[in-house]
């Protein structure tokens, strides 16, 4: 109630009321199926478009970016053209393929535009409040989605006697809902992390409020039970380690160090523990890795139906959803070396090569590998592209933090980092995840640019101990 009011009392006008209401309202529905809210979930984006769009934005605030910051924009913008020329000449649409891009590609750059314009109004004092309330009232209303999540799954365990492993309410899928989670995770612990390293904090309430918050979040992610979903929170836990030690280095004692190293190493272990035994197909995984890479002699990745399951050796099959996501990276990684140049936005784009070079498929609709799926639609080029563009998102915020004080570039270098060791493993460059990235990286790249031009404006509260 209190965040509410504080910001509630900070508004000059109307139209920034409404971009602040849509975009929150957005962050709470952007997971959940259109059939679960009774409305379709592309009504609160376009309006938050609108509403950005009647702010009347500045467009020339990006001509005042340093030609080091400016980087992240001119990579992106040359990967948004490689995108439409690979999608015009190779995927066979024609003209027809803007459609597609406009739904797949310029929705997250719609996002990326509304949380611009939304700090830009912050900056402007027509919302007349910090930016460290903002930023929190936006990760409040993402944080809602797996605390519902976690909710229903004890209230479920409650009436039916046992625990709803694996169940899913509020999304199309556990992957999407374990990405979301797993934004907001990154957040949480970037937030307790600067408080812990530095003594400030960017998020303007105590930090027993996002402890809880962030147990709230991490027990909601392992009540989904996807591996892919562990994976990526442990190499975000250990990339937060590894960054600690490096901004610890030159001013702490080396036993110190060593405790930390040693916390980030224990803190890993048991969460690798904790998903180890809520999740007994990783026992099997030693054994299925090399029979799914034997895709020469094995062909079940093509078609389950048609063939049989290799066998290991206690006679049991191999973990089939382990086998086909390995065995379908090594065909994804032979088939870019086929076709190097992408065939543009589709997702059938693995299924439709694995037919053209393998023969009919049956189970290979995409290879469920972001970077896989990524550079069979936009090519080696594309994806090059991709990696500068993040490349130069960490960089800026790393130097940003460790150099010039910036607390929300060490925000920024960590959602990055997760996101794309998340996407090389899961088709995440997409739809709602790939909106609510680019939402985000919008909002903390403007962030850590201002504070590193102006650090005396009282965004970041960095002169506050906690």
């Amino acid at each position: 109630m209190v965040v509410f009011q504080r910001l509630m009392t900070g508004f000059e006008n109307k139209r920034c009321l409404f971009l602040f209401l849509c975009s929150t309202w957005l962050c709470l529905v952007w997971p959940v199926p259109s059939e679960v809210m009774g409305f379709h979930r592309n009504l609160p984006l376009y309006l938050s478009v609108l509403a950005a769009l009647s702010c009347a934005p500045d467009w020339s605030s990006w001509l005042s970016f340093s030609p080091a910051n400016r980087l992240p924009v001119i990579s992106f913008a040359l990967l948004s053209g490689v995108v439409v020329i690979v999608g015009l000449v190779f995927s066979g649409k024609g003209l027809g393929f803007l459609q597609v891009f406009h739904v797949k590609w310029l929705r997250p750059v719609f996002m990326a535009g509304v949380a611009w314009v939304l700090f830009s109004e912050v900056d402007k004092r027509r919302i007349r409040i910090s930016r460290s309330w903002l930023f929190f009232a936006v990760v409040l209303v993402l944080w809602c989605v797996p605390a519902l999540h976690l909710g229903r799954f004890l209230w479920t365990a409650w009436h039916t006697g046992h625990f709803p492993w694996q169940e899913n309410w509020y999304s199309y899928s556990r992957m999407e809902l374990s990405v979301h989670v797993n934004l907001v995770i990154s957040l949480l612990m970037a937030e307790l992390v600067v408080r812990a390293i530095r003594k400030q904090r960017c998020m303007p309430v105590n930090s027993m409020w996002l402890l809880g918050m962030l147990l709230v979040a991490v027990s909601s992610l392992f009540s989904l039970a996807t591996r892919n979903a562990s994976i990526g929170f442990l190499s975000m836990t250990m990339s937060i380690t590894l960054m600690v030690l490096l901004v610890k280095f030159r001013t702490t004692a080396w036993w110190k160090i060593l405790v930390y190293a040693l916390a980030g190493m224990s803190l890993v272990s048991v969460l690798g523990w904790l998903s180890w035994i809520s999740d007994p197909r990783w026992q099997s995984l030693r054994e299925t890795a090399p029979l799914a890479w034997d895709i020469e002699h094995h062909s079940t990745w093509k078609d389950r139906d048609r063939y049989p399951a290799p066998v290991m050796s206690n006679g049991q099959p191999v973990d089939i959803s382990a086998y086909e996501r390995i065995a379908w990276i090594k065909v994804g990684l032979l088939l870019v070396a086929k076709e190097p140049w992408g065939h543009g936005i589709d997702g059938l784009n693995f299924h439709h090569l694995v037919e053209k070079y393998y023969g009919p498929s049956a189970t290979t609709s995409q290879s469920h590998s972001g970077i896989i799926n990524f550079l069979l639609a936009h090519g080696v080029v594309g994806t090059l592209l991709l990696v500068i563009f993040l490349g130069s998102l960490v960089r800026l915020g790393w130097l940003g933090f460790y150099r010039r004080d910036s607390l929300p570039g060490f925000f920024l270098s960590m959602l990055v980092l997760g996101f794309f060791f998340r996407g090389m493993w899961d088709d995440i460059w997409r739809d709602s995840m790939l909106e609510e990235f680019a939402f985000l990286t919008m909002f903390l790249f403007c962030w850590c640019q201002a504070s590193m031009s102006d650090a005396t404006d009282g965004a970041v509260i960095s002169s506050e101990k906690v």
